[in-house]
């Protein structure tokens, strides 16, 4: 964070998955927030002036009392909280997203596409698990593989498939590979 921290001096650091440091970046973020880091190789302290604002797919109290998550980094980062529904329970904020990351990779990409009445439905009506991060690789991949412009349901739902993990009803564990030989 030290090197994050020196680019967003006198402004606003965003953390996503905050769940996922390591303990020993945990320490280097609450410092952060203390007002302080130090930078790598060095032993002394310099002044930090950074908002940080973090996210998480979890409860991080869990993870506090199983002691994967620092208790006072907890504190310091849950001054205010805001719970953001997941998108299977925003269904109409989901076409907007569709749009704004299309727009993105067909610029990118120079490759211009038309979404069919029916590829709109079935994206209003998809529950996307993996939400913005699985909305946004979608429409890359869309931009990237298309065929013709006009993108109908069927190729639609054949290229979220193709990158969608299965779920194991009995183990209730994603499968991302899974090896033929092992069947």
């Amino acid at each position: 964070p030290a090197c994050l921290a020196e680019l967003a001096q006198n402004g606003t650091l965003y953390l996503s998955h905050v769940e996922y440091l390591m303990l020993e970046t945990q320490f280097k973020l609450l410092n952060l927030i203390r007002g302080r880091f130090i930078h790598n190789g060095s032993n002394n302290a310099a002044s930090a002036n950074v908002r940080v604002i973090a996210s998480t797919e979890i409860n991080l109290l869990s993870k506090v009392e199983k002691g994967e998550f620092r208790r006072d980094l907890y504190y310091a980062l849950n001054v205010l909280s805001l719970e953001v529904l997941p998108l299977r329970r925003r269904k109409e904020d989901v076409q907007g997203w569709v749009d704004y990351y299309l727009d993105e990779w067909q610029e990118k990409y120079q490759r211009y596409v038309q979404l069919t009445n029916g590829a709109r439905q079935y994206i209003r009506e998809y529950d996307w698990p993996g939400n913005l991060d699985q909305i946004n690789s979608t429409c890359e991949r869309i931009v990237l593989m298309m065929e013709k412009r006009n993108i109908d349901e069927v190729f639609l739902r054949k290229q979220i498939e193709r990158v969608t993990p299965k779920m194991t009803p009995e183990a209730e564990k994603i499968v991302v590979v899974q090896d033929p030989r092992a069947m």
